[in-house]
């Protein structure tokens, strides 16, 4: 069998195959791997440049940023093989109540809050709540310890999507806007990815959608359907419990996470459990996330903020005048929705990395576009965002760009914003 990428994701999965008498390969970009440790496992290991020209297996997973139709993978189709991933490996063998959230914006947050709920709804009787996927912890490894009575919490990309052939017993779709259309052959690939977490539902299946969200509630379901939003709240409460601005979470966008989380669970968890969640829980590190205040000017890591949606997103869960630093790579996206809402809420923008110019470009065609400077680095933007706020403003980092330019992650980012912030 063959693994490509020994990623987060992949490292289980190819010891779980080894482990279980399979002959496997893995296939890596990255020449400074060690070997060593990996053959003692009975793993074999092809790395470098040219890692998939000798691409081979009856079976081969691939890494969710491998497309499906990659030339090497279709090599093997050819040939006669099968290519899967981790996470249909993990779907298939899962014995949990499995909830999937997708969507392009507000995922990790809507996963976070539903396994909390979850679990403070079950902490006295023994059931577990595992949560992961694409929010970092590979769950493979923890198949063995999951059980019927368990609840598999999982983020679901549209990366991972693009493949599957199975679905979760409740799915959530956040929101769809464009995303990733640097991978994407277009918007329609993009959506059609999303729609794959509902296509293989049973009819006693879940489906919660955005009925804020043209396309999520356009989705085709199969079971039961289960609409949030802001027509849905009964006497101005969601779930007719809980007052919007009640949640701790700051923001219209973390409402309707919340929204999304009270829907999917509401067979499992009581409004009093969600109520007190929704009021206690600080939310996800690199999301919007309170760092320091200093001079009597407030911080904000929102290094998640990778597409111009979840930029005006956070922008808008703002009430102080707003430092802007934002830009990296370029995922080839319109910056005209993160333009119009530039003006009147943020006083200054600070650009740097890939879309720097993409982004002046077009808030500069806005009629009432603020000051718009440039910085060479992360560290030179918090200092100039600094020299630019007055005391009851708000710096907030918020790229509406993916972080590939500059670091290895959106949590790299975000952890470099927060030590330059710490440094001032």
């Amino acid at each position: 069998m063959g693994v490509v990428g020994l990623g987060v994701s992949n490292r289980p999965l190819a010891e779980c195959l080894a482990a279980h008498g399979a002959r496997v390969t893995v296939y890596d970009r990255d020449e400074t791997i060690d070997p060593r440790p990996w053959q003692e496992k009975g793993i074999s290991l092809v790395l470098g440049e040219h890692y998939l020209d000798s691409l081979r297996g009856e079976v081969v997973f691939r890494t969710p940023g491998l497309r499906p139709d990659h030339g090497a993978l279709m090599r093997v189709r050819a040939d006669g093989g099968e290519v899967s991933s981790e996470m249909e490996v993990f779907f298939a063998l899962c014995p949990a109540k499995t909830i999937a959230v997708t969507g392009s914006d507000g995922k990790t947050t809507t996963s976070a809050l539903i396994a909390e709920m979850l679990r403070a709804e079950t902490e006295s009787s023994g059931t577990r709540v595992f949560l992961g996927g694409n929010i970092g912890a590979p769950l493979l490894a923890s198949v063995p310890e999951m059980t019927e009575n368990d609840f598999a919490v999982v983020e679901l990309s549209s990366f991972q999507l693009i493949s599957m052939t199975q679905s979760p017993y409740a799915a959530v779709v956040t929101n769809i806007t464009p995303n990733h259309l640097d991978w994407h052959t277009g918007m329609d690939e993009y959506v059609a990815a999303k729609q794959r977490i509902l296509d293989f539902q049973h009819k006693d299946g879940l489906a919660v959608l955005n009925a804020d969200s043209a396309l999520a509630a356009a989705m085709r379901t199969r079971g039961r359907r289960a609409m949030f939003g802001w027509d849905t709240l009964t006497d101005g409460k969601i779930g007719g419990f809980l007052k919007p601005e009640d949640i701790l979470m700051p923001g219209r966008h973390n409402a309707e996470n919340v929204m999304a989380a009270v829907a999917v669970t509401a067979e499992w968890v009581k409004p009093e459990t969600a109520e007190r969640v929704a009021r206690t829980f600080p939310g996800v590190a690199h999301r919007n996330m309170f760092v320091r205040e200093l001079d009597g000017v407030a911080y904000y890591n929102d290094s998640i903020g990778s597409s111009p949606a979840r930029t005006v997103a956070g922008i808008m869960s703002h009430t102080r005048p707003i430092v802007l630093i934002c830009g990296g790579y370029d995922k080839n996206l319109s910056y005209e929705p993160l333009a119009r809402a530039l003006p009147g809420r943020v006083k200054a923008v600070v650009l740097m990395g890939a879309t720097a110019g993409k982004i002046r470009a077009a808030a500069e065609k806005v009629p009432g576009c603020p000051p718009l400077h440039g910085a060479i680095c992360l560290e030179e933007a918090v200092q100039m965002a600094r020299a630019l706020a007055k005391p009851g403003d708000a710096v907030l980092l918020s790229p509406a760009s993916a972080s590939f330019d500059m670091f290895k992650n959106f949590e790299e980012r975000g952890d470099a914003f927060m030590r330059a912030v710490n440094d001032l």
